[in-house]
């Protein structure tokens, strides 16, 4: 698995994550300190290992050096009462010369038992679980989706046995643990590292997160943040925004799936993709990440078009993948021609089945064979193909019922038109509904059922019961 760990800012137009605050209010400060006091700090803390680790304070900075090329070294509070088993603790790391050089270790029962929140090599965070020195990753892995170049914020609260961890207040994992209740505080530096840190703070508080329920990249910017990477085995894939646009380019062997965590159920997915070279019997679009606990793959839905005009659906959990052709799909244009594919996926509130549309299209009205929790959502590109991916959205589906109708958009799907002397109606969600010639327009309209329709210039017909206008 590859990770983006890229850091420039992008226009987005949705929230990246909930935060929300489940403990009292006003809760209890357990341990707090700036960094700018020394004298105030060797009150609080205290260098366990003073042979082999050098450490200053001051200018809201406390910095730690392991000059042991051995043993790693600590700097620890001990909590002088009971050890507080509901807690919030965040701190900033300025700077550290070794990736995965420190980590704050928490529930501290010794200095060789208690769990500890380091950073890998990709700058995502990971929490180990030390048993008598002996340490196991106990969480998944972080998406390092905020990470900085420096004065990063990392976050850990618990209560009971779960544990959810944020990198500069964007929920990252959460996991659950109960072998320690609680315990004391304190850094690790690893040998030979470095580590600057600032801006300490623990409460007696529970912090909840949550993932995203939406998201948008319109890829203004030449750097990607808060896309997950997974690609086959057989290669390494091309990755670039270029032009403005994401672009996956995969040689023999290889297909690549770049996605965003998401915590949604019932959503629309929308992306705009154009085939740039390659295969046309190659898929790409968007795809569902799953998550299925003890499963030996990723769970995955792939809703897919090719260069060749036609669209299929694959799970991985199908033994066989059929596609079938569509000329709503533009796919593979004539020589200097541009055409670009719109591909939406949905899943409405109280239904069991996914839409899959393309320009407007429905290609695929009821899909139902997404049996996992979608975790991420993304999109995807096979092997010996170019395609170019813009404008991606994700955004959460209300309930019908809820829905004001003032705040409805009343348009008819992109790329659908009228033919010869018929008139095309749509439904408040642009759904095709019926067709009439203009004979029957000027006489009463064939409905099914009366209400508020939208025709193909965008404006509005209100019908009645009997069917007139």
């Amino acid at each position: 698995m590859v990770r983006s760990t890229r850091f420039a800012d992008f226009v987005r137009g949705a929230a990246l994550a909930l935060v929300l605050a489940a403990g009292v209010a006003g809760a209890a400060v357990l341990l707090e300190d700036d960094f700018t006091d020394p004298a105030a700090s060797h009150l609080k803390w205290a260098n366990n290992a003073t042979e082999i680790m050098n450490h200053s304070v001051g200018d809201g900075s406390c910095t730690l050096t392991n000059t042991s090329p051995t043993y790693v070294s600590e700097y620890i509070h001990t909590f002088s009462g009971a050890k507080p088993p509901v807690f919030t603790i965040s701190y900033v790391e300025k700077s550290v010369s070794i990736s995965g050089g420190a980590s704050l270790f928490f529930c501290r029962a010794s200095s060789l038992n208690g769990y500890a929140l380091a950073v890998s090599s990709q700058g995502a965070p990971i929490v180990y679980k030390y048993v008598a020195g002996n340490g196991t990753q106990i969480s998944p892995q972080g998406t390092s989706v905020d990470m900085k170049p420096s004065n990063n914020k990392y976050t850990v609260s618990k209560m009971g046995s779960e544990f959810h961890v944020f990198v500069n207040d964007v929920f990252q994992f959460k996991f659950n643990d109960a072998q320690y209740a609680s315990g004391d505080v304190s850094f690790l530096v690893s040998p030979g590292a470095s580590v600057v840190i600032g801006g300490f703070r623990m409460t007696d508080e529970f912090t909840q997160g949550s993932k995203r329920t939406s998201f948008s990249d319109d890829f203004s910017s030449s750097e990607l943040r808060y896309w997950d990477t997974l690609s086959s085995s057989g290669g390494t894939p091309g990755i670039s925004v270029t032009d403005g646009a994401l672009r996956l380019k995969n040689g023999a062997g290889v297909s690549s799936w770049m996605y965003v965590d998401m915590d949604i159920a019932d959503f629309t997915a929308r992306v705009e993709t154009r085939y740039v070279a390659g295969s046309t019997t190659s898929a790409y679009g968007i795809v569902l990440i799953g998550e299925i606990p003890g499963a030996p793959t990723v769970p995955m839905v792939s809703f897919s078009i090719r260069g060749e005009r036609k669209y299929g659906v694959w799970s991985t959990k199908d033994a066989n993948y059929s596609v079938t052709e569509n000329n709503a799909i533009y796919g593979a244009p004539p020589a200097g021609a541009v055409m670009v594919d719109t591909l939406e996926v949905k899943k409405m509130p109280g239904a069991s089945a996914y839409q899959f549309l393309v320009n407007g299209q429905p290609l695929l009205p009821d899909y139902a064979v997404v049996d996992f929790n979608v975790i991420g959502i993304g999109v995807f590109c096979y092997e010996n193909l170019e395609v170019a991916f813009d404008n991606f959205s994700v955004r959460k589906e209300g309930s019908p019922l809820s829905i004001n109708r003032g705040a409805q958009i009343s348009r008819r799907p992109a790329g659908a038109a009228a033919k010869g002397n018929s008139h095309v109606f749509y439904d408040l969600r642009g759904r095709k509904r019926y067709v009439m010639t203009a004979t029957q327009a000027a006489g009463r309209m064939p409905v099914r059922a009366a209400g508020v329709y939208v025709n193909e210039s965008g404006r509005e017909v209100r019908v009645s019961k009997g069917g007139g206008r």
